[in-house]
């Protein structure tokens, strides 16, 4: 379930999957007429310890990976 929250936030929140619990939040912090800090903090915990160490791994550089490329969305849009 993703929730709009004005023009500062997206919260995630994962309500069926393989995760005992997954929440998000995109946010976007206003620097000036022209710019503006995103962020993406994601919290999830798993039944596997091992497999919490593997996906703690992945999602930081999916979360990279997304960052960057909103980021670069956003460039070709809006310039």
């Amino acid at each position: 379930r993703n929730r709009l929250l004005g023009t500062e936030a997206i919260t995630l929140e994962l309500l069926d999957g393989p995760f005992e619990f997954f929440e998000g939040r995109w946010g976007f912090q206003e620097l000036g007429d022209t710019a503006c800090k995103l962020s993406l903090q994601l919290e999830f915990t798993v039944n596997s310890a091992l497999l919490g160490v593997a996906a703690s791994r992945l999602f930081e550089m999916v979360t990279n990976n997304l960052v960057d490329s909103l980021g670069k969305r956003a460039q070709e849009i809006y310039g």
